[in-house]
């Protein structure tokens, strides 16, 4: 399952909530990507087919940078469980504005039956911390 933002954007059984007319790309760093702070940018949603009741381990990636201001961003993530909504690890801080990060969650417990419309999500905490781009959402299935 992936997203990958550009003035095209691919979506390949992972979807966000935004919808196309708020989906908008921007072109930062000399490529395309997804402001955080896009009204419904960082909720997420992955095809029922590939996952929903039936529990597995999965990895999500998310490849993430700061704005050209480089301002202090982070999220945690936040996922769908077989015992409801949960923060996979802590907080996590984007470090700068000088490349993209890669940041990767191994969930063993996903239970994405989009309860609350969505399976997962980047939570900033309000406006002060969503100021970084995402370039592209991978979500994996991993052996058992």
């Amino acid at each position: 399952m992936l997203i990958k933002y550009g003035e095209t954007t691919t979506e390949k059984g992972l979807h966000t909530r935004a919808g196309s007319a708020l989906a908008e790309a921007v072109v930062a760093y000399g490529g395309s990507a997804r402001a955080g702070n896009v009204p419904g940018g960082s909720l997420f949603v992955v095809d029922p087919n590939f996952l929903s009741y039936t529990t597995m381990p999965i990895e999500i990636t998310i490849v993430v940078r700061r704005n050209p201001a480089n301002d202090n961003a982070g999220f945690k993530l936040v996922y769908e469980s077989t015992a409801g909504f949960k923060t996979a690890g802590g907080w996590y801080t984007v470090p700068d504005n000088k490349e993209w990060h890669t940041m990767k969650w191994k969930i063993e417990d996903p239970q994405f039956v989009s309860y609350w419309g969505f399976n997962f999500n980047l939570e900033s905490d309000g406006d002060k911390f969503n100021k970084f781009y995402i370039q592209s959402v991978t979500v994996t299935k991993l052996p058992k």
